[in-house]
């Protein structure tokens, strides 16, 4: 999926140097470059199953440590919220702007 894609990119963005050499040259193939296993494979001189399972424990790992540290969770959240507030600052007057700020600061 189109999304998971996404979002293993932004993980592999924040944690990425967690990886191991190979798994992040596999994985910047993939997410970067948008090989498939069988282009990565044939690239690499490696088999399918090679690739496959390198992705599999990259994104193990990566999604691991997420559920560890949350960062990205915090900052698309944020991003969200901010992009809500932009969207629709006109409607608020000073009080309920600094009240939402605010209250974006405290989610954290």
């Amino acid at each position: 999926m189109i999304e998971d894609k996404f979002y293993y990119s932004d993980l592999f963005e924040v944690y990425g140097d967690i990886l191991t050499d190979k798994q992040i040259e596999i994985m910047t193939m993939f997410l970067n470059y948008d090989l498939g296993v069988s282009e990565i494979a044939e690239n690499l001189k490696v088999s399918r199953q090679s690739v496959f399972d390198t992705i599999r424990k990259s994104k193990e790992k990566l999604v691991f440590f997420e559920s560890k540290v949350k960062y990205v969770k915090v900052a698309n959240d944020v991003n969200s919220k901010l992009s809500e507030l932009i969207d629709n600052f006109d409607d608020y007057d000073r009080s309920e702007l600094h009240k939402r700020l605010i209250s974006i600061r405290m989610d954290r």
